[in-house]
């Protein structure tokens, strides 16, 4: 989105379909692949939202239970 053919690559790209009514569920593979093709486009809210997750992951990396009983 920053470059010419960035924005073009967009523009070109289909927009991800969600599933028509009465299909089947998707597996797990297809869900995170439908939503990993949305692009997230860079703003101050999206970049401070960034910094925020980045600094409550930091203590998260070095502990070593995850819930209590």
């Amino acid at each position: 989105m920053t470059t010419r053919q960035g924005r073009q690559d967009f523009a070109a790209t289909p927009p991800p379909t969600p599933p028509k009514p009465g299909t089947p569920p998707r597996g797990r593979e297809e869900r995170p692949a439908y939503h990993s093709a949305f692009v997230t486009i860079g703003t101050p809210a999206i970049d401070t939202l960034a910094i925020s997750v980045r600094t409550l992951m930091i203590p998260g990396r070095h502990q070593q239970t995850t819930a209590r009983l």
